[in-house]
């Protein structure tokens, strides 16, 4: 069985690389459909002053290489395009006693989104670390955990929180570059099919 679908992503991926991490960040953003969700979603969000990124070492004028200056070698490493534009760096990091998951994504090597991710947050640490935004953001708390909900910093950043399998926190620095990228490689992958 577990040759099978080694086989199945192997064929998906056109790589031998099987661990368990590549293949679930190739799974979750092979087709590039996220990154157009988070396109098609920037009008419907709340105004903030600004966004702040999780932690002080990282800002988006960053390269692959001053992250790993500041983090180390990353866990594994995923290229999403022929091109070799586009790569996902995944460290693995516990905080407060959490297991969180840090995906810095590069166009042309240059930071373009952070996705933090708490893949065993239960109910009550979401709402807590929903409201933790939500307050810098000066808005008032949430009583219950929202399955997406988007701000906006007045220097055009986004965060998206996301909450279905596993909570997710998305930095995102809009880039019309990227955007471009975005719709060309949902265009190769649709004609795939």
């Amino acid at each position: 069985m577990l040759n099978s679908i080694y086989r199945w992503f192997k064929n998906l991926t056109n790589s031998d690389q099987k661990g368990y991490d590549y293949n679930s960040i190739y799974y979750k953003y092979h087709d590039f459909s996220l990154f157009d969700e988070f396109y098609r979603n920037q009008k419907k969000y709340v105004e903030t002053e600004s966004i702040n990124l999780f932690t002080d070492h990282v800002n988006f004028n960053f390269r692959s290489k001053e992250i790993q200056e500041r983090f180390g070698k990353p866990i594994t490493r995923v290229n999403l395009s022929e091109s070799s534009d586009f790569e996902i760096h995944l460290y693995k990091l516990i905080e407060k006693n959490e297991k969180q998951k840090i995906l810095f994504h590069f166009f042309k090597d240059r930071l373009v989104l952070i996705s933090r991710i708490f893949p065993y947050a239960q109910q009550d640490r979401v709402l807590t670390y929903q409201n933790e935004i939500i307050e810098q953001a000066q808005h008032p708390k949430m009583t219950e955990v929202a399955d997406k909900k988007c701000l906006k910093g007045k220097d055009g950043n986004f965060i998206f929180l996301i909450h279905d399998v596993e909570y997710t926190e998305h930095y995102f620095m809009p880039d019309p570059e990227f955007k471009s990228f975005v719709k060309s490689e949902i265009k190769a992958f649709k004609n795939k099919k």
